[in-house]
């Protein structure tokens, strides 16, 4: 990472930190920033977009103008992804499953709904595993 990526990282960061992200003023700013170089930046915006589902709405915004680019719907998802939690794996999975479900019912463009429909299906895919793991260990 060059000296000008590493300042517009920190840039983006102060900007997660100082102010709501999905405001339209500061997704205009972002996007404007993104549009210089879409195929690079999208991704790197998407792995710092605040990973919350009670504010989804960055997330939402760059899947909608950005979701088409290789890497933009996996990097959201590994941000997803990165959590802690205590108790049950597999009822974590499965709440999160429920809260995923309820912003897809909500939900009206398609390349967000797609993005929905994959992350909903790789949930099921570990609570499964886990739901295994637990049965053989109460055997």
């Amino acid at each position: 990472m060059d000296s000008r990526v590493l300042c517009v990282v920190i840039w983006i960061k102060k900007i997660m930190s100082e102010s709501e992200i999905s405001t339209a003023e500061t997704l205009d700013v972002l996007f404007e920033w993104i549009d210089e170089d879409p195929e690079v930046r999208a991704a790197l915006c998407a792995s710092m977009i605040p990973v919350t589902l009670g504010d989804f709405e960055a997330a939402r915004q760059i899947l909608i103008k950005y979701g088409t680019i290789d890497n933009v719907q996996k990097t959201l998802g590994f941000g997803f992804n990165s959590e802690s939690y205590h108790g049950s794996t597999a009822e974590h999975y499965e709440k999160k499953k429920a809260e995923f479900e309820l912003l897809k019912s909500q939900e009206s463009h398609r390349v967000v709904r797609q993005w929905l429909d994959s992350h909903i299906s790789h949930l099921d895919f570990m609570i499964r595993g886990f739901g295994m793991l637990k049965e053989r260990d109460e055997i």
